[in-house]
């Protein structure tokens, strides 16, 4: 009894093309209202920001750069971890990638969070080699 399927009936008393129009409307408010306090947002951080002294607006510009590199960072890795989970990534494609990562996290933690074109380099030119028994080793 309890595996069989419930069936509920609805019956409508009213105008269904002016409740649904209705809901449109309120739908487009939400949307208009939405959109005004977000251009009040922008409007009030953009003050905010032209308040600040030049060093201020220096160091948050590159807290949000920083910010942004971060999530491209993480972005990299999920997508990494995705790939391998559904087997569209080889093993050894992860070893690179992580190490990869690995390299661009380490350079961002501890130069000042800024991306070294040397250190960059050395990354992407990083070679594996895989030895008898299969085992990735990084070079």
């Amino acid at each position: 009894m309890a595996d069989e399927p419930l069936y509920v009936t609805f019956e409508f008393r009213g105008n269904l093309a002016e409740e649904v129009d209705r809901v449109k409307l309120g739908i487009a408010g939400l949307r208009n209202e939405s959109a005004r306090t977000y251009q009040r947002l922008i409007a009030d951080s953009d003050e905010a920001f032209a308040s600040m002294s030049k060093g201020n607006q220096r160091l948050a510009v590159s807290i949000q750069e920083d910010i942004n590199s971060l999530r491209q960072l993480d972005a990299a890795n999920k997508a990494l971890d995705e790939g391998f989970a559904r087997g569209t990534v080889t093993t050894l494609q992860y070893a690179e990638g992580k190490a990869k990562l690995a390299c661009f996290l380490y350079q961002f933690t501890t130069s000042k969070l800024k991306m070294d074109p040397h250190l960059l380099s050395l990354c992407f030119n990083m070679h594996t080699r895989g030895d008898k028994f299969g085992r990735v080793r990084l070079f």
